[in-house]
């Protein structure tokens, strides 16, 4: 089976160094690449404003949905979560005296 693979070399220039040499005579240092905080301006500049407007008033309709239910709808809930909570306990013990 044969395969091969490449590995960039970047970040502090002297451990760079250290494991051009360690790996090989055939390798190169290569200069020093963007820092990750560079790309992201980059990748932030790749929309307009109207643009990040718009997605985030999408994602504002579409998530804005899922809040916390309140007042009365809670109340509801809980008492539905109390009622089934009740069902089962009561089935358990049962179950517990039938044996099963």
């Amino acid at each position: 089976m044969r395969y091969g693979y490449m590995i960039k070399l970047g970040g502090d220039r002297e451990i760079a160094e250290a494991l051009a040499r360690g790996t090989g005579d055939n390798l190169r240092l290569l200069p020093a690449g963007p820092s990750s905080e560079a790309v992201r301006r980059v990748a932030m500049m790749q929309h307009t404003p109207e643009e990040w407007a718009r997605m985030t008033r999408k994602a504002r309709r579409k998530y804005g949905r899922n809040r916390a239910p309140e007042g009365a709808r809670k109340a509801l809930l809980v008492g539905y979560g109390l009622i089934c909570y009740g069902v089962s306990r009561a089935w358990g013990r049962l179950l517990a005296m039938m044996g099963m």
